[in-house]
């Protein structure tokens, strides 16, 4: 069962995923996790930026963990943009400046409580993987109240295991 993902990107290419080519010289390793978030994104966000091809070698030099999302989703087309270079060289240069780039940022976890603190959250709304974190469960929407439950025991406040950021 497909699903459909909205195209916000200006982006007017849509190429058949079965039709696209990783780059076999791609360094980069996606772990499951990282798909799962990714997809999470593309369902959430809708496709923000395309799956760029080198025009060179007809393969993926950014975007490939778009790409491994979209194919997990069951997605049978996907916005593409296909860039010109001097050379496969050329482009393999692209493909690991692109790699490589955000591996030198770091998170700013006192920051992110910040950010978070100037919203309004609603956690029936949301989870980190909104955020491209990992999975909190949400809390549930019934308690069973079969049993009888020692409310002095009840944590009322959550804590972010990434981040420490309390709600």
């Amino acid at each position: 069962m497909a699903i459909d993902i909205k195209v916000w990107c200006a982006c007017t290419n849509m190429k058949i995923i079965d039709e696209i080519t990783p780059n076999k010289r791609n360094t980069n390793k996606h772990s499951p996790k990282q798909i799962d978030l990714i997809a999470h994104s593309l369902k959430e966000n809708g496709w923000r930026r395309p799956i760029l091809i080198g025009a060179v070698s007809n393969t993926i030099i950014a975007g490939e963990g778009r790409y491994l999302a979209a194919k997990k989703l069951g997605l049978k087309h996907v916005p593409v943009d296909f860039q010109t270079f001097a050379s496969e060289l050329a482009e393999y240069k692209y493909l690991e400046s692109d790699n490589n780039t955000t591996k030198n940022s770091e998170w700013d976890k006192d920051k992110f409580k910040i950010n978070l603190g100037e919203f309004d959250l609603d956690l029936d709304e949301i989870t980190l993987d909104d955020f491209g974190l990992l999975d909190v469960p949400k809390p549930p929407k019934e308690i069973n109240t079969d049993k009888e439950i020692d409310e002095t025991t009840l944590k009322t406040e959550r804590e972010c295991p990434s981040c420490g950021y309390l709600w």
